[in-house]
């Protein structure tokens, strides 16, 4: 049986400084010690990119090419677990039906291990590891299942 995705109220932010707020979080902030955060306000100005908020879960998809996005999340402490995988699903169905995403893309560093079990909740499959300069990274794609 399908799991049931919740319908929430997914909005776009154009705003850096409420992504700011949200990643400078004491709980969030340690999990971006190698993102630099100055690099936040030209991603959300960008209107490639295509940042959602719902509640304490931030969507960042960032422009790679027509339909493919790279994926990153922020999740404040109430959003984490459950409701970031009913989020992340209602985002992604978003992402398709409202920006035409094909493709959502990302590669969490493995030391990371609930990313990395967060991106299989979200139906992502791995294809596999690699070397970064930042580190091991396990590189996930998800693909929209084509209606029968």
């Amino acid at each position: 049986m399908p799991e049931k995705v919740r319908d929430v109220p997914i909005e776009r932010c154009v705003d850096p400084l409420r992504l700011h707020a949200m990643a400078s979080h004491p709980a969030v902030s340690p999990g971006l010690a190698n993102y630099d955060i100055d690099k936040m306000a030209p991603m959300v100005l960008d209107p490639r990119n295509v940042v959602l908020i719902d509640g304490p879960v931030a969507g960042i998809f960032e422009f790679c090419a027509p339909g493919v996005y790279e994926g990153h999340a922020i999740a404040l402490p109430g959003g984490r677990g459950r409701t970031m995988i009913d989020t992340g699903l209602a985002m992604f169905r978003h992402m398709a039906l409202t920006f035409g995403a094909l493709r959502i893309w990302g590669e969490p560093s493995r030391a990371n291990r609930a990313m990395c079990w967060i991106s299989r909740q979200l139906g992502m499959r791995s294809l596999g590891q690699e070397h970064r300069p930042n580190g091991l990274r396990e590189i996930f794609i998800w693909e929209p299942t084509p209606c029968r």
